[in-house]
C-alpha cells in the first residue's frame, strides 16, 4: 500500500480528506479532482486480473460500444496507425479491423486478456503505459494513442501523459476516455455508484483533465461526454438519466470493474416497440449529454 500526495496533481493545491461510496478520498476544492487517500492494489494487479470473455452477450455489447468510439474518433483523428493502450480483450482492435483500418495494435498487461487476443488474431504487446518510448512509435509507425477508461487507474496520470507527449511525433493524437465526476447520474446519486470503486485511484471532470493535458504539453482539440454502448440503454436506465425514476446503485449488472458498465441491455427478447422506446430514450439521453464518460482528443 502507497498513501497517495496530498497536493492535487493538476494544480498544486492541497487536498482535503472526504469519503465517497465507502471509499477515503481526497478532494481538490479548486479544480474538483478527487483522488483515492490510498493506494492500495498489488503491483501485479493488472498483469493478473481476469476478463469475461466467454459471455456472448457482453462481448457483443463491447463490441457495439466500440463501433461507437470509432465514429467519434475518426471525425478528429486518423484511427490507422493506432495503439490502443490498456485494451483489454481487444475488442476495440477486432472492431478497427472489421472496418478496415490498419496497422492497430493493442498494449496490455494482463496475460488472460492477450491469450484472449492471439485466439482471434490480433495483435497485441505485453506491457503498459511505462513501456512507451519514441522508438516503440516510431518502430511501430504509431500516430495514434487511445487510452480507454484507464487514466482513471494510474498512480501517477501527469507522469503518463507527459511520458506519452514526449515521445510521440509533432501533431499525432492521444484520445482519452475516463468517468466524468460532473456526470448526471454519479451527482444525482451522490457518487454512489458503481464507477467509484476501488480500482479507480483519480476521478476527473473534463475541466481538470483538460487541465492536466494542457499541463503535460497537449493541445485539447475535442471533447464531449459518452456512456457505454449508448445508443442502446435499457429503458430503466435511460429514464433514470433523465430524472424520471431512481434506480439504486445495488440493482445494476455492473461491468464497471473494467471501465465499461452493463446498462441491462436487452438483446433479443424486446418487441419492435421496445426497441425503438429503448433507442429513442438513448437517443435523448446522448442529446442531452448526459453520458457517465468524458472523452477528450488532444494533439502533440
Amino acid at each position: 500500500m502507497s498513501m497517495a500526495k496530498l497536493d492535487c496533481i493538476v494544480c498544486g493545491a492541497r487536498g482535503h480528506e472526504i469519503t465517497i461510496n465507502n471509499l477515503p478520498m481526497l478532494i481538490c476544492d479548486s479544480c474538483g479532482l478527487f483522488w483515492r487517500a490510498s493506494f492500495d492494489l498489488p503491483e501485479n494487479f493488472y498483469e493478473t486480473r481476469e476478463f469475461e470473455t466467454e459471455k456472448r452477450g457482453k462481448i457483443e455489447a463491447r463490441y457495439a460500444n466500440s463501433i461507437g468510439r470509432i465514429e467519434t474518433l475518426r471525425r478528429y483523428a486518423d484511427v490507422n496507425n493506432l495503439c490502443d493502450v490498456g485494451c483489454g480483450e481487444g475488442i476495440f482492435l477486432k472492431a478497427l479491423n472489421d472496418l478496415g483500418y490498419k496497422n492497430v495494435f493493442g498494449l496490455e498487461p494482463s496475460l488472460e486478456a492477450r491469450d484472449f487476443a492471439v485466439l482471434n488474431n490480433l495483435k497485441i504487446v505485453a506491457g503498459g503505459i511505462e513501456n512507451l518510448s519514441e522508438s516503440f512509435f516510431t518502430k511501430n509507425d504509431v500516430h495514434t494513442v487511445t487510452i480507454f477508461h484507464v487514466v482513471e487507474h494510474l498512480k501517477d496520470p501527469y507522469a503518463s501523459l507527459k511520458l506519452i507527449y514526449d515521445n510521440l511525433g509533432k501533431g499525432d493524437k492521444l484520445a482519452i476516455e475516463t468517468p466524468d465526476m460532473d456526470s448526471y447520474a454519479l451527482k444525482k446519486s451522490n457518487y454512489k455508484n458503481e464507477l467509484i470503486n476501488p480500482e479507480h485511484l483519480h476521478y476527473f471532470n473534463k475541466t481538470n483533465l483538460k487541465k492536466l493535458l494542457e499541463k503535460s504539453g497537449f493541445t485539447v482539440i475535442a471533447s464531449g461526454n459518452r456512456d457505454f454502448n449508448e445508443k442502446n440503454m435499457s429503458i430503466r436506465e435511460s429514464l433514470s438519466r433523465l430524472g424520471f425514476i431512481n434506480v439504486s446503485p445495488d440493482k445494476k449488472d455492473s461491468g464497471a470493474k473494467y471501465g465499461e458498465a452493463s446498462l441491462g441491455v436487452k438483446d433479443g427478447n424486446d418487441s419492435i416497440f421496445r426497441t425503438i422506446v429503448r433507442r429513442t430514450l438513448s437517443s435523448v439521453v446522448g442529446f442531452l449529454g448526459r453520458g457517465n464518460y468524458l472523452w477528450i482528443v488532444a494533439q502533440k
